[in-house]
């Protein structure tokens, strides 16, 4: 699927093959412990909240999550994180 530059037509066009997931409680309650779990001195330091909340969805659904933004989602314990921008160089490889 070749993506158009504007991020509302891109978003449209993502929308119609991979649809929008829940929130629920025990996403929520996920989240809370993810927050948690990252607080120094627990952890290595917390993440954005939004990515925190896409981290604990993604963990919930029991999905991989696929993101241009690896860093931060490397750091969550258990969240197999795919990296879109290999993964599209390697699709265009092949």
């Amino acid at each position: 699927m070749k993506l158009d530059p504007r991020p509302t037509v891109q978003l449209r066009k993502l929308l119609q093959v991979v649809p929008p997931l829940t929130l629920t409680y025990d996403i929520l309650d996920r989240f809370a412990d993810l927050r948690r779990m990252l607080r120094h001195p627990y952890g290595s330091g917390l993440v954005g909240d939004m990515d925190t909340l896409i981290a604990a969805t993604a963990l919930e659904y029991g999905i991989p999550l696929v993101t241009n933004n690896v860093k931060h989602f490397t750091r969550i314990p258990g969240l197999e994180v795919i990296d879109f921008d290999k993964y599209e160089k390697e699709a265009e490889a092949a």
